[in-house]
């Protein structure tokens, strides 16, 4: 097994761990505003977040790109139908988790900056309220 594989699995889980966070409902806005500042200050202070992010965004779009192009290539020169179809289902497989981990990447700067939003929104809301 490709050991870039484990990586990429890795990044995923983590990546399916942030979107958890951001997915649970908020009981206080205070929370929201914490949660926001500390996802923020994590990607902000460490900048080794940011280089794993960029490589494994990298390595996912590559080996993205090699399934895909397995997958709608022509295959009229192999002869083993047998060993065809295995590759064809883990070419499937490898496409579908490397689409994954580039979706949920959008998936987390969206909602992040739907939270941030949501929190600006009902700060403003409750200074009005104070006024």
């Amino acid at each position: 097994m490709d050991p870039g594989w484990v990586f990429i699995y890795l990044y995923l889980a983590l990546e399916l761990f942030v979107v958890f966070l951001l997915i649970v409902p908020m009981p206080t806005n205070a929370i929201r505003g914490y949660m926001i500042d500390q996802i923020r200050l994590i990607w902000r202070r460490h900048p080794y977040f940011r280089y794993y992010s960029g490589i494994m965004l990298f390595v996912s779009t590559t080996y993205f790109a090699a399934a895909i192009n397995f997958l709608y290539s022509d295959h009229t020169s192999i002869v083993d139908e047998k060993n065809l179809r295995t590759q064809f289902f883990k070419e499937q497989r490898n496409a579908y988790l490397t689409g994954f981990t580039l979706f949920n990447f959008l998936v987390i700067n969206r909602l992040l900056e739907l939270h941030t939003q949501m929190y600006d929104m009902r700060e403003e809301l409750a200074r009005k309220k104070q006024e």
